[in-house]
């Protein structure tokens, strides 16, 4: 009949599984892991932090260069990978997921370092058969240890061991508290050496956490203040946080 219009019904049909919902499958997945999401989280922060705090083994420059950064987080997925199970997430979605981490300021690195443990944990196996792309090619070769006095050296210049007051900002040396580090300050008022090569804050006291502190670790340092003529006044030895950089009161060491 005219002006009637027939509603139509679709028999919702089984369709044969495709390829790409095999795919959809297998990326959501999480990768098997002996340990659980809390046990994971704390593993992954006590391998992860001593990368983003400088204080890893090899890490002996301060320069945020491309190739340093690119260097730490090829070495922290390296570290991290065995903890996020079998199959294992792409190492290149890893170093992306470690990188804000190394490249962001110390004031947001506590919230920033808790998202990418969640995205870490969060992380689906990697795709059989798909390569990793290239992390560092092209990139100049990273600052090595002693470098600069290697540099020095073949200038036939004298390289400092034992501080003294002709001693250069960038310098290894050992202060006259016995602290080793680079003296990463040196002006006519006072000289600061620190054992990881990143400055301190030598005023106020670390209020962190205790336990997150020991977590992160400690970093020796001394202070050295000059009067006239740069005659030493005053040796301050001591330990500062490894996140907030400031001095760690000694009866909370």
């Amino acid at each position: 009949m005219a002006g009637i219009h027939r509603q139509r019904t679709h028999v919702p049909v089984a369709r044969a599984p495709t390829a790409q919902s095999f795919l959809m499958v297998m990326t959501t997945a999480t990768p098997r892991r002996s340990l659980d999401d809390a046990a994971l989280r704390r593993a992954l922060a006590r391998t992860l932090r001593p990368f983003v705090d400088g204080t890893a083994a090899g890490i002996s420059s301060s320069v945020m260069t491309q190739a340093r950064v690119a260097a730490t987080a090829r070495d922290a997925a390296v570290a991290v990978l065995p903890l996020l199970g079998t199959p294992a997430p792409s190492a290149h979605r890893v170093r992306a997921s470690i990188l804000p981490a190394l490249v962001c300021s110390w004031t947001e690195l506590d919230p920033v370092f808790e998202a990418t443990l969640d995205r870490l944990i969060a992380l689906p196996p990697a795709i059989a058969g798909v390569p990793d792309p290239a992390w560092d090619a092209g990139l100049p070769p990273a600052p090595r240890s002693g470098a600069r006095a290697a540099e020095r050296a073949t200038r036939d210049e004298p390289v400092e061991r034992t501080w003294s007051t002709t001693a250069r900002e960038g310098d290894v040396v050992t202060g006259p508290a016995g602290t080793t580090g680079t003296l990463v300050r040196a002006d006519r008022k006072a000289a600061l050496i620190v054992e990881d090569a990143r400055s301190v804050r030598t005023h106020g006291k670390c209020a962190c956490d205790p336990l997150r502190r020991r977590e992160r670790g400690e970093v020796a340092f001394e202070l050295i203040t000059f009067g006239r003529r740069r005659a030493v006044l005053d040796v301050r030895a001591g330990h500062a946080c490894a996140l907030c950089r400031a001095p760690i009161g000694a009866d909370e060491s």
